[in-house]
């Protein structure tokens, strides 16, 4: 019941007490003197009720049955920009916009209509002008028969935080147009260092392919010219040290492929024992000037895969130049190959007498550009050979995988390739 109300009520009950005052003498007058005081406590409260909304910084509303404004508090006033004097009796007709007073009208109707509570969130349009985003809270009030007689509403102004969010949304869209972006650059950036690398790589591998012919040039024509002073094991050696450059050319031309997308796969069935025995006999002069004895070890009658024969043969030339390298002069090496539990994969295993990977790095030497800490110390190597041969067993749906040393060293390394999986004689793969 609004104040207004509330004060017609007693009105009503203190002109029915001075009618009985005329009538029944001293029995009305201490009715009256109840009645008085019961009024001044209700008015006490109203004051109390209205003190206590009026402290409220939370915009604070009340309409009864048929729409009009019968209350609010001081907060409803700063935030609208309305006078309640202003405000009580009227309709939303009398105070908004055309579209605003339409929406809080259909908005309102359910609560007059029905008990129950509300919430959503509207534009309004205070007295100043300036549409806000504004929260309402609604809830109706029933009487002592269970209908809706009116309803109260708080009306939280959430411009500021809305308007927060939009900047932060702008911010993050920003944000994420800056990092695609950068994005881009860093690829364009990257794709430029591996083309460049690649060219390099290109440029400097031919003068080298260059040394090393005449270097073996030297070694056959002058040694027996030059019997007193035999310029043959100078050439050897020139020929050496080429040979060691235009593998670190060729790791980077691969690394620079790789990164720039170039690498074509060509891949076909074929014997894996066989590209082993190629292999180590394309290697035999490298081992044989290191003392070290290579052996291949067959475990199983079928070797066959489907792969790209040159990348696999490369595979297995940084596999055996990494063993070859750490392995002490008269060391050994060993190729095996097996099909572990008859798996539809096939494996090489290759090993050496070297001081072998330790444990916790069985990782870090497949990162280009990293060396395990038992690397030979003073190799010219650079890391890359191992993350390379990694890459290229991965791309024939294969792995590589370094075994960590036990207490007495040695080095393993498996390499896994699935066997042979196509009818088709070859296909192309492109990376």
């Amino acid at each position: 019941m609004t104040e207004c109300a509330e004060i017609q009520h007693y009105s009503e009950m203190t002109a029915l007490v001075r009618i009985g005052e005329e009538s029944t003498g001293s029995r009305c007058t201490r009715a009256s003197v109840m009645t008085k005081s019961t009024e001044e406590q209700l008015l006490q409260q109203i004051d109390f009720y209205k003190a206590l909304l009026n402290s409220l910084p939370i915009p604070f509303f009340a309409k009864d049955r048929d729409g009009r404004y019968v209350d609010c508090n001081r907060a409803f006033e700063a935030t609208f920009g309305v006078d309640r004097d202003d405000l009580v009796g009227k309709t939303v007709d009398d105070l908004w916009p055309a579209d605003l007073a339409r929406k809080y009208r259909e908005m309102d109707r359910p609560l007059l209509e029905h008990v129950e509570d509300q919430e959503y969130e509207a534009v309004a349009e205070p007295r100043d002008g300036q549409r806000r985003q504004i929260h309402f809270h609604k809830a109706s009030i029933a009487d002592a028969s269970g209908q809706s007689i009116g309803l109260v509403g708080v009306a939280l102004d959430v411009t500021p935080e809305r308007a927060t969010e939009k900047e932060m949304e702008a911010y993050r869209e920003n944000l994420e147009e800056m990092v695609r972006q950068k994005s881009a650059r860093l690829d364009a950036a990257l794709a430029d260092k591996a083309a460049t690398i690649a060219n390099i790589s290109r440029a400097i591998r031919t003068p080298l392919h260059a040394v090393v012919n005449f270097s073996n040039l030297g070694v056959t024509r002058c040694a027996p010219r030059c019997a007193n002073d035999d310029p043959g094991p100078y050439c050897a050696k020139a020929g050496q040290r080429a040979e060691r450059l235009l593998h670190l050319v060729d790791q980077f031309l691969e690394q620079a492929e790789r990164e720039a997308g170039e690498r074509v796969y060509v891949m076909a069935d074929e014997d894996l024992l066989e590209l082993a025995e190629c292999t180590v006999r394309d290697m035999m002069a490298s081992t044989m000037n290191r003392g070290v004895t290579v052996r291949i070890d067959p475990q199983t009658d079928d070797t066959s895969v489907t792969v790209d024969r040159e990348a696999i043969i490369q595979v297995m030339v940084n596999l055996l130049s990494n063993a070859v390298n750490v392995s002490p002069k008269s060391g050994r090496v060993l190729l095996a190959i097996s099909r572990p539990d008859q798996q539809a994969c096939i494996e090489l295993r290759v090993t050496d007498d070297g001081p072998g990977v330790q444990e916790g790095e069985t990782e870090l030497i497949f990162e280009p550009f990293q060396r395990g800490s038992a690397a030979v110390s003073g190799s010219t190597r650079k890391g890359l050979g191992l993350a390379i041969a990694r890459d290229i067993a991965r791309d024939h749906g294969g792995e590589l995988v370094a075994v960590a040393a036990g207490p007495s060293g040695g080095g393993e390394f498996r390499l896994t390739l699935p066997a042979v999986n196509t009818p088709e004689d070859a296909y192309q793969v492109l990376i």
